[in-house]
């Protein structure tokens, strides 16, 4: 496996599907094609049909360095793909005994897609490391800051200062993974550091990115998109909690003021979102 500063990082997305350690570049693929059919070679040698020391002499040629990718590639142009030009190629240089083992009985998209399941095989280790250290980080970063105050999201410069006090957005689909969807949750009392929290809950009762990129592709009314209704106003407020519905941006920003001034109990505030109705970039 090519080492990081190995590998061909041109073109437009070469920085990005080149990283990691994994190969899929026009030798890689040159010699998954050439594993493909030296397996078959073999193969069909264990199986009596082929001579012996068929697969052995298929084997040994089987390597990308003995070949020419570019004239691969322009012999394809007349096949659609490089396979037919590459076992011509390969059958050449063989001896002529081992000759017809070479893709006997294959089809070019058997070799295409053995080749493509080589290369998925080859990256899986190295995907699977990537994953593992960005999961160490992770981890790192959720024990560094496990006790940081963050804002979600910042809506005004002003926003991001310390010393105010913490409004979190909780949207039901968090609500749902992060809690399991209890309702006693919402009249929990939240506290970072000791200080309540004014909640905002984003509710939609339906799927809405997924209704509206159903008009978007023309196969609008999906059934199995509406989220059962659930009301979060008197769930909390029956745990004492200061609830209340926003109908407007204005009621959100006003509930939002009286709830960083109570500073003795938490407050949610239920803001109803609808979709657009003509779906996206309307």
């Amino acid at each position: 496996m090519p080492e990081d500063d190995e590998l061909d990082t041109s073109g437009l997305f070469g920085g990005v599907f080149a990283r990691g350690g994994v190969d899929v570049g026009d030798i890689a693929w040159l010699q998954a094609m050439l594993d493909a059919e030296a397996g078959l070679a073999r193969a069909l040698e264990r199986a009596g049909l082929a001579p012996a020391g068929a697969g052995e002499a298929v084997t040994a040629a089987a390597w990308a360095e003995n070949f020419d990718p570019n004239e691969l590639g322009r012999l394809a142009s007349r096949t659609g793909n490089p396979v037919p030009g590459l076992a011509r190629a390969l059958a050449r240089r063989v001896p002529q005994a081992a000759a017809g083992a070479v893709h006997r009985g294959a089809t070019s998209q058997d070799i295409m897609d053995t080749a493509a399941m080589l290369l998925a095989k080859r990256a899986t280790g190295v995907i699977l490391g990537d994953l593992a250290r960005a999961a160490d980080a992770a981890a790192g970063l959720a024990e560094a800051h496990r006790s940081t105050i963050m804002i979600g999201r910042t809506l005004l410069p002003s926003d991001d200062t310390t010393g105010k006090p913490g409004v979190a957005v909780l949207s039901y689909h968090w609500w749902q993974r992060r809690f399991g969807g209890d309702e006693k949750v919402i009249g929990t009392k939240i506290l970072l550091n000791d200080i309540p929290l004014t909640v905002v809950v984003a509710s939609n009762a339906e799927y809405g990115v997924v209704k509206e990129f159903g008009v978007w592709e023309k196969t609008p009314n999906v059934p199995g998109l509406d989220i059962p209704g659930l009301d979060i106003v008197a769930t909390a407020a029956s745990y004492g909690v200061d609830a209340h519905e926003a109908h407007s941006s204005d009621e959100v920003y006003e509930w939002v003021k009286a709830g960083i001034a109570d500073r003795d109990r938490p407050t949610l505030i239920n803001a109803r979102t609808t979709p657009v109705s003509g779906g996206f970039g309307s």
